[in-house]
C-alpha cells in the first residue's frame, strides 16, 4: 500500500482519547469538589483545635488564680480528650487530602496527555551522543511538550535516567521487543499499584538528593577496619573487670579504669558514627515509603517478586528500621550523663557502632542492586500507565517493510490532529516527500520518528496498525548553527547526513528523516548535493524513510531509482485563502504556494495566471 484514502475525519484511537479526556475532566470536577469539601472540614477542625486550645488556656489561667477551686484536673479532663480527638482527625483527614490532590494531579495529567497537550518536568538523563541529541531534538523527546511528557511516570533520577535511555538506546532485536510488550501486556493487572506508586513523583526532587546522599553515606565505612577486633578486646576487657568486681577481688578498680579508658579511647578512634549514621537514616528514610510499598507488593504478586528479587529479599525499607533501632542505641550520646554513666558500665557505643556499621554494610551491597530493581519497575509502570490511558495498539515489529494505517502525532491537541496512512511497497525504501509551505510534511517527520522509537521500546503507538522493524532513528530535521564550534548551518547539515549516510550503510536497520535537505545553499549545488543523498539512501540496505524537499526536479529521481516512491502534501485555495488536508497524497506535489504567501502577507510579488 503506498498511500490509503483515510478519511480526514479522527480515527477510532483519537475518538476514544478524546471521549476518555471527557471522562477524565468529569471525574476531576467531581474530585476537585470533594477536595473542597475535605480541606473546608480540615480547616473547621484546625480552627476548632484552636478555640479549644484557647478555651483549655483560660480554664488553666482560672485554675492557677484559684488554686483552692482545683479546677486544673477538670479543665484538663474536658478539654484533653476532644482536642485529641480534633488532632488525630485533622491528621487522618490532612493524608486523605493529601492522597486525593496527588489522584487529582495523576488525573490531570493524562487528561492533558489524552488530548495531546502534555506537560514534563526537568529531566536528569544520561549524556546523550551527537547522534542522540539530534534526533532528541529533532523529533521533541524530551522538554516540556515532548514525548517524554507523555510517558513519563518515573519517581526517582534512576528511573529517569533508565526510561530516558529507553528512548534512545539501541533498538532491540524483533524478538526482544515482542518479549517487552508482552511485559507491558503481563502487568495490566498491577496498573493501581504503579499508579499509587507514581503519587511520590511531588517529592522527586528530594528523592534525587537522598538517593544520591544515602549512596554517598555507604561509601566509606563508619569505623576502621580493626574495630571488631578492638572491640572484642575490650569486650574481654569489660568481662574479666566485671568477674573481679562481683568476686570482690582485689585490683577490680584497676581493671576497671583500663576498660574505661580502652573503651572510650575506641569511642574516639571511631568518629562521629552516630552523625553519620543519622544522615543515612534521614536519606534512607525519604526512599523508606517507596520501597514498603514495593516490598509489600513483592509478598502479593509473583510478577513484581520476579522483577524486584534482591528488593523482596533485602528488603530497603526493613534496613532502615533496623538503622533506626541501631542509632537508638547510640542515641545516649544526646545525654551526656547517661552517655558517662552507660560507656563506664559497659562498651555500649562501642557495640552500637559495630552494628551500625554492619548494617551499612548490609546497605551498601543491596541498595544499589535494589535501585536498579526499582528504577526498571519506573520504566516498566510508565508504560502500563501509558497503555492503560494514552493507546494500547501495539506493532507488529517482525515485517521487512514499515507501514501504518491511521498513524498520527501524539503531540498535537487531538481536536485538530490528522492521521495517515503509508507502507512502502516491495522494492521501495525510500519516500520523497514534496508540497507546499506549511501542508504537513515536518510534521508527517517527526509523527513517523516518535512512533518507531516507541515501537522500539516495545510500547504501543498512535496508529490504528503499524508494522516495522527494529530501526535505529537517524534525523536531519532541525539542524542549528553551531557558533561555539564555528560550523555554519551548511556545514552542520553536511556533517550530520553523512553520519546519516555512513549508518544506513551498515545494514543493521535505519529509518532515516530529512527534512528540506540542503535549505542552505543555492539551488544548483542543492540539487546535485540532494541527489546524490537521495541516491545513496535509496541503495542502503537495512534502511528505509522519507526525505522532504522543495525542489521538484529531485521527483524525477523515482524514474532512475526503484526503491524511490514520490508523496507529497496539498492545500486548496478556498475563498482567498489556503487550506491545508495534512492528508498524505502519492506522486509528485503538482502545487507550490511559496509566492501565494508573499502576496497574502503584503510582499510586493506578480503572480502569473
Amino acid at each position: 500500500m503506498n498511500s490509503a484514502a483515510h478519511d480526514p475525519g479522527r480515527t477510532p484511537l483519537v475518538v476514544r482519547t478524546l471521549a476518555r479526556a471527557r471522562k477524565l475532566a468529569s471525574k476531576r470536577e467531581k474530585l476537585g469538589r470533594l477536595i473542597a469539601r475535605v480541606r473546608e472540614r480540615v480547616e473547621s477542625h484546625q480552627r476548632a483545635r484552636l478555640i479549644l486550645a484557647g478555651a483549655m488556656a483560660l480554664g488553666l489561667l482560672a485554675a492557677a488564680l484559684k488554686p483552692g477551686l482545683n479546677l486544673a484536673p477538670i479543665t484538663l479532663a474536658i478539654f484533653i480528650p476532644p482536642f485529641a480527638w480534633l488532632v488525630i482527625l485533622t491528621r487522618n483527614r490532612s493524608r486523605f487530602l493529601a492522597r486525593l490532590t496527588r489522584w487529582n494531579r495523576f488525573l490531570e495529567r493524562q487528561e492533558n496527555r489524552l488530548r495531546g497537550l502534555p506537560s514534563a518536568k526537568s529531566t536528569n538523563l544520561p549524556a546523550l551522543s551527537a547522534e542522540g541529541e539530534f534526533v532528541a531534538h529533532d523529533l521533541g523527546l524530551f522538554g516540556t511538550h515532548s514525548l517524554w511528557g507523555l510517558v513519563d511516570e518515573t519517581i526517582t533520577a534512576d528511573g529517569r535516567r533508565e526510561l530516558g535511555r529507553a528512548f534512545l538506546s539501541a533498538p532491540a532485536t524483533a524478538e526482544e521487543i515482542v518479549v517487552r510488550q508482552n511485559s507491558v501486556k503481563a502487568f495490566r493487572p498491577e496498573r493501581w499499584f504503579f499508579t499509587k506508586l507514581t503519587f511520590e513523583r511531588d517529592s522527586g526532587d528530594e528523592l534525587t538528593f537522598s538517593a544520591n546522599e544515602a549512596r554517598n553515606s555507604m561509601m566509606q565505612p563508619f569505623v576502621p577496619r580493626w574495630f571488631g577486633a578492638a572491640l572484642i578486646a575490650v569486650s574481654i576487657l569489660w568481662i574479666v573487670a566485671w568477674t573481679y568486681a562481683l568476686q570482690f577481688t582485689s585490683g577490680a578498680t584497676l581493671v576497671f579504669m583500663g576498660f574505661i579508658t580502652a573503651n572510650f579511647a575506641l569511642l574516639f578512634q571511631a568518629g562521629p558514627v552516630f552523625e553519620r549514621g543519622l544522615s543515612l537514616s534521614h536519606h534512607l528514610g525519604q526512599l523508606s515509603s517507596i520501597f514498603a510499598a514495593l516490598e509489600r507488593r513483592t509478598k502479593s504478586s509473583s510478577r513484581v517478586r520476579e522483577l524486584c528479587p534482591m528488593t523482596s529479599m533485602a528488603g530497603p525499607a526493613r534496613e532502615a528500621k533496623r538503622i533506626d533501632r541501631v542509632l537508638g542505641i547510640l542515641g545516649v550520646k544526646t545525654n551526656p550523663i547517661l552517655h558517662l554513666l552507660l560507656n563506664s558500665l559497659m562498651p555500649w557505643s562501642s557495640i552500637g557502632s559495630w552494628l551500625l556499621e554492619r548494617q551499612r554494610r548490609r546497605v551498601h551491597q543491596s541498595l544499589p542492586i535494589c535501585m536498579s530493581e526499582l528504577a526498571q519497575i519506573e520504566v516498566l509502570g510508565s508504560l502500563v500507565v501509558f497503555d492503560h490511558f494514552q493507546t494500547s495498539l501495539y506493532p507488529t515489529v517482525n515485517s521487512a517493510r514499515l507501514s501504518f494505517e491511521g498513524l498520527f502525532h501524539p503531540l498535537i491537541d487531538r481536536d485538530h490532529v490528522i492521521a495517515n496512512d503509508f507502507g512502502f511497497g516491495d522494492g521501495i525504501s525510500l519516500g520523497l516527500l514534496t508540497g507546499s509551505n506549511m501542508s504537513g510534511k515536518s510534521t508527517f517527520l517527526r509523527a513517523v520518528g516518535l512512533n518507531q522509537i516507541l515501537a522500539n521500546m516495545g510500547a504501543p503507538v498512535f496508529a490504528e496498525a503499524m508494522r516495522t522493524k527494529p530501526m535505529a532513528v537517524e534525523t536531519c530535521i532541525e539542524v542549528s548553527d553551531s557558533l561555539r564550534d564555528g560550523v555554519s548551518y551548511f556545514y552542520a547539515e553536511v556533517r550530520r547526513l553523512k553520519a546519516l549516510i555512513d549508518h544506513s550503510k551498515r545494514g543493521d536497520g535505519v529509518l532515516f528523516l530529512i527534512d528540506e535537505i540542503f535549505r542552505g545553499t543555492n539551488n544548483r549545488e542543492r540539487h546535485i548535493g540532494s541527489r546524490a543523498v537521495v541516491r545513496a539512501l535509496a541503495r542502503a540496505q537495512g534502511a528505509q524513510g522519507f526525505v522532504s524537499t522543495h525542489d521538484l526536479e529531485l521527483t524525477s529521481l523515482a524514474e532512475a531509482e526503484t526503491a524511490v516512491t514520490n508523496l507529497h502534501f496539498r492545500e486548496t485555495v478556498e475563498a482567498g485563502k489556503m487550506a491545508f488536508s495534512y492528508r498524505l497524497h502519492p506522486g509528485p506535489s503538482p502545487t507550490t504556494n511559496a509566492l501565494r504567501i508573499m502576496e497574502m502577507e503584503g510582499l510586493p510579488v506578480e503572480i502569473s495566471s
